[in-house]
């Protein structure tokens, strides 16, 4: 640590960091990545690259799939659930949106954001058909529907600037 209280940069463990920059880069991927990508993207050797790939394939962190290329493996979900500080909000708001969806014959959905993300914490759907249409990223208008399906609960909301959105539509 440094004179702040701050943990220095020196103190970090190089092969940690670069272990973890590779659950991020595969996290944030929108396709599974060969080892040779994850190399290039990270500046690491093709050598250094694989060690760290295939330690954390052996500790199911990576999937490693058919077409040589890898994915977030289990361990990640058995880590990230033990420290599911959500628990109490998700048990808490399962009436709720259960109550909703049944009421309104769509899905309801519970999401917070954390650190400039939404989590989607909890999540009803309801037993009836279902049809989705997923919108593209960027800005929308979400007074139109969608151009094949036709929802029964009009659209209130005017531009908006999104990630992604999800539309259940009841039919």
């Amino acid at each position: 640590m440094n004179k702040n209280g701050n943990l220095s940069r020196k103190t970090f463990v190089q092969s940690v960091e670069r272990a973890l920059d590779i659950l991020e880069l595969v996290e944030k991927s929108q396709r599974p990545m060969r080892s040779g990508e994850i190399a290039k993207a990270l500046g690491l050797s093709p050598a250094t690259a694989s060690n760290l790939i295939r330690t954390l394939y052996m500790r199911n962190y990576l999937k490693h799939n058919k077409d040589n290329t890898y994915t977030l493996g289990v361990q990640n979900f058995i880590l990230g659930s033990s420290a599911d500080t959500w628990k109490t909000l998700r048990n808490v708001s399962d009436s709720i949106l259960q109550a909703l969806s049944r009421e309104s014959e769509a899905a309801s959905f519970l999401g917070v954001l954390y650190q400039r993300r939404m989590l989607a914490i909890n999540m009803v759907i309801p037993t009836s058909p279902i049809s989705i249409a997923v919108i593209r990223i960027g800005r929308i208008n979400a007074t139109q529907p969608h151009p094949e399906k036709s929802c029964s609960a009009p659209w209130r909301m005017r531009n908006l600037t999104i990630s992604s959105v999800l539309i259940l539509c009841g039919n």
